[in-house]
């Protein structure tokens, strides 16, 4: 049965999208690129406004505030269909190029789950106020290092850390408060 959401014009949403059964599908460099372009181009696309980011193997946060009239659901099915539709092209140009070649992730020879790379929906949360705000960016920007893939966010190249801080090593626009 499909989830029911409540969409508020004007409100920021905290984001969470995981992997079908938590694989680790943004251990790939690749990959990770394919998501980002996909968030900048939607971002553009339908003129939502990105606070934050964070791609870690197993989910993303997205910190938003869809356009007024738009939806956080719409929103993230384009995010989420285009990405594994770009990924699935991705790794059939890669079979291409080089017959045999082992896939990463959800795409080892055998396993069933072959076109899947998400969980059917998403966690969102409607941010309540600035205090929320802030913790919310924090908690994104510091993701990798909570789930111990890094020891600092510097070293994390998929989070929006690098905007927030100017590191000079941001990977895609986001906008700010």
């Amino acid at each position: 049965m499909p989830q029911i959401r409540m969409n508020v014009d004007g409100e920021i949403y905290f984001v969470t999208s995981n992997t079908i059964n938590d694989q680790r599908i943004f251990t790939n460099n690749e990959y990770c690129q394919i998501l980002l372009k996909n968030i900048d181009f939607y971002r553009r696309k339908l003129k939502f406004r990105l606070y934050a980011y964070c791609i870690i193997p197993w989910h993303v946060h997205l910190l938003i505030l869809p356009r007024r009239g738009k939806n956080i659901s719409k929103i993230m099915q384009l995010i989420k269909y285009r990405t594994a539709r770009d990924i699935r092209k991705y790794n059939h140009d890669l079979r291409s190029r080089q017959p045999g070649c082992r896939l990463p992730g959800a795409w080892l020879e055998g396993q069933r789950c072959l076109n899947s790379i998400w969980q059917r929906s998403f966690h969102d949360r409607i941010v309540r106020s600035d205090r929320e705000l802030d913790n919310k960016i924090d908690y994104i920007n510091y993701n990798a290092v909570k789930h111990r893939i890094v020891d600092d966010p510097i070293t994390w190249p998929y989070s929006s850390f690098h905007n927030h801080y100017k590191t000079e090593k941001e990977l895609i626009e986001i906008d700010y408060i």
